[in-house]
């Protein structure tokens, strides 16, 4: 494991580029996203990603949402968790055990990483999504 990624790290910046035209941009989660991710020590990792703007259910009673409140809450929404994996000083895998989206269970993600100061940088490879293939560049500022 890597010393330099443990600890808690707050999102500041998510994006996804189009791999031809760095025009196209989006902002999954917003201009101003929420979120942190989490490295241990042993191995592990959790990350929760979301827009500050969710609407809330009208009934607090999780189970209760209309099928439109758990559409947008999972739009708005992004978790995982599992081991990480430094494969290469710069280069990681996130081994998903645990994921919002059920497809994800099971496979690992690498992801290219710098950290420069409290900076932690994280960015995948190119990959097929809303449309067009993508790179997701998300950037961290250490919590703890």
């Amino acid at each position: 494991m890597d010393k330099n990624l443990i600890g808690t790290w707050g999102l500041k910046q998510f994006t996804l580029i189009s791999s031809d035209q760095e025009s196209d941009v989006i902002f999954p989660f917003g201009e101003s996203p929420d979120g942190q991710i989490i490295y241990t020590q042993d191995g592990f990792m959790s990350v929760a990603l979301h827009s500050r703007e969710r609407v809330p259910f009208a009934s607090d009673d999780i189970l209760s949402g209309t099928p439109e409140e758990f559409m947008l809450a999972m739009q708005t929404y992004s978790s995982y968790a599992g081991r990480v994996v430094v494969k290469e000083p710069g280069k990681l895998l996130h081994v998903i055990e645990h994921s919002l989206f059920p497809n994800w269970v099971g496979h690992s993600e690498e992801r290219d990483y710098t950290v420069d100061g409290d900076k932690l940088t994280l960015k995948t490879p190119p990959f097929f999504i809303a449309g067009a293939e993508r790179i997701g560049t998300v950037v961290f500022e250490r919590q703890s």
